[in-house]
């Protein structure tokens, strides 16, 4: 907010269109400070110095501004404390509206067992990626992809029917391909009243397990789209003459290929192997194909990092598939958890493995919601999961939920209500000109599609309110410092409860 009113009027002195910045340097050189004058100066070849101090004289006109100083080429200024005040009485937390809609597929993962704990960093970001883009004023479906057609899916049924077997006191000499305790219980359930053929019991109950756990970590999908259902009535061949009528399939040693490098890919796919069976590409073909016939302006996807080279022709197939909006596929890098400081294995074929539900029930959802955006998507996370459970400062779900609970206790002692009308320490300020950043660190956030950014936002936030409590006893000021004090608390508050409902945790009033 206060940056945008200091771009505007640069913005009014500055007739060349050239890209600068407006930053908050080092509290000794001012309250902000702009590169214009360097910026300029290859466009208008001149002194930097020169076009600075010009700016200086007419910066200095302008009634917000307590001091302009040219510093090696930089402006710093510094503010009247009116404009932080009326800042802090004008702040906006509302949502945008109208800026359209948009797909975006997420944690999808082959129900073939109880989710481990590797899905949990694509489930999270997806899912803050949604809640950031609504927030920002799209209308988002947030939607799950169900790979529930292929081998795996044949594998998981063979398993199940050992164990049903085994349960009924049948000899059996083949070897399951899942060994997990939980296609024993799945067959045990199955012989105790399951009905159906064991493909769809094997589906729904996995399915029901994933449910749960996607509930209890807050991510609530309101489309699935089961990947079997593609194949029906014979899609995938009305796909193809299609195709081949638009001349982008052709046929190579028994195989049926697909164009896709007319659309970006390194080379073409085949989407029928020379057997006659589809390839992989061709569910993600149908896949594309359906999601771009319903009207979506921008397709997000989130994909595990194993996936990095499989990427390109994944955007060739809505090329292909005739969409003419944005797509974009963000890549989850990989996760390791620590416990005790030794990893967690996570193979769920091997039987023994740390599932995501079993996270959640250890560290709960705030915990793990935040843990797993403490770090830009593409580093690599080493998830501690007894740091995560610790109530100290140096954990960050408990720092910020602490500043919370902190303002709550502060409301609750001093009740009293009004605007700001004095600015009566240097952590005011800080923190109003932190608060101003809250809209852009929402769109940064969101354009960017990097949850990571808001969290940085939040923590330096509720770091910037620890200094604020901490620097004198409110209680004991004067009236009119006393109000104000809590005006900038009950903003922080305000705040905060945004990034939380964003991010789905709890906004604890007392710890």
């Amino acid at each position: 907010m206060i940056k945008d009113r200091i771009r505007d009027i640069l913005d009014e002195l500055v007739v060349e269109d050239v890209p600068y910045s407006v930053e908050i340097p080092n509290e000794s050189f001012g309250d902000y400070s702009t590169n214009v004058a360097m910026k300029l100066a290859g466009r208008l070849k001149k002194n930097p110095l020169e076009i600075a101090n010009s700016l200086k004289d007419r910066l200095c006109g302008y009634d917000m501004f307590d001091s302009v100083e040219v510093v090696n080429g930089f402006i710093n200024l510094r503010l009247k404390d009116e404009v932080y005040i009326s800042a802090l009485n004008d702040m906006d937390f509302n949502k945008n509206k109208g800026r359209g809609e948009v797909l975006v597929e997420f944690g999808s993962a082959n129900p073939t067992g109880p989710m481990h704990v590797g899905h949990g960093l694509g489930l999270v970001i997806g899912d803050m990626i949604c809640s950031l883009l609504e927030y920002y004023g799209y209308e988002v479906t947030r939607e799950y992809y169900i790979n529930d057609y292929g081998v795996q899916v044949d594998n998981l049924v063979e398993s199940l029917k050992i164990n049903v077997k085994k349960i009924l006191g049948e000899e059996v000499d083949l070897e399951e391909q899942y060994k997990g305790e939980y296609v024993k219980e799945m067959a045990q359930d199955f012989v105790s009243g399951g009905s159906g053929d064991l493909k769809t019991f094997a589906l729904n109950w996995c399915l029901s397990d994933i449910r749960k756990t996607l509930q209890d970590l807050g991510v609530n999908f309101n489309s699935w789209v089961s990947e079997e259902s593609l194949h029906q009535n014979d899609s995938l061949n009305k796909l193809i003459e299609k195709l081949k009528k638009d001349d982008l399939v052709y046929e190579n040693e028994g195989a049926l290929w697909l164009r896709t490098t007319k659309y970006g890919d390194e080379k073409d796919r085949v989407v029928v192997k020379n057997d006659g069976m589809p390839s992989y590409f061709a569910s993600d073909l149908l896949y594309s194909k359906h999601k771009s016939s319903r009207g979506y302006e921008k397709i997000i996807t989130i994909l595990g990092a194993d996936h990095h080279g499989y990427v390109q022709r994944y955007v060739a197939s809505f090329g292909v598939a005739g969409f003419k909006g944005e797509v974009i596929v963000k890549l989850a890098q990989i996760v390791s958890f620590l416990r005790s400081g030794e990893k967690v294995r996570m193979s769920k074929r091997a039987g023994n493995f740390f599932t995501l539900q079993d996270l959640i029930d250890e560290v709960g959802r705030d915990a793990c919601r935040v843990m797993f955006i403490s770090k830009k998507m593409d580093t690599p996370i080493e998830f501690d999961i007894d740091k995560a459970k610790e109530k100290k400062l140096d954990n960050p779900i408990f720092y910020m939920q602490y500043a919370y609970a902190r303002i709550c206790s502060l409301l609750k002692k001093v009740p009293e209500e009004g605007c700001c009308e004095v600015i009566s320490s240097e952590e005011d300020k800080r923190l109003i000109k932190k608060l101003s950043e809250f809209r852009e660190a929402i769109k940064k956030s969101a354009e960017e599609l990097e949850p990571h950014k808001l969290f940085i936002y939040a923590t330096e936030l509720s770091s910037l309110f620890h200094s604020f409590y901490n620097s004198e006893k409110i209680m004991n000021l004067e009236p009119k410092a006393k109000v104000s004090k809590i005006a900038i608390a009950k903003s922080v508050k305000r705040c905060l409860e945004e990034v939380f409902k964003i991010f789905k945790i709890s906004a604890l009033e007392e710890m």
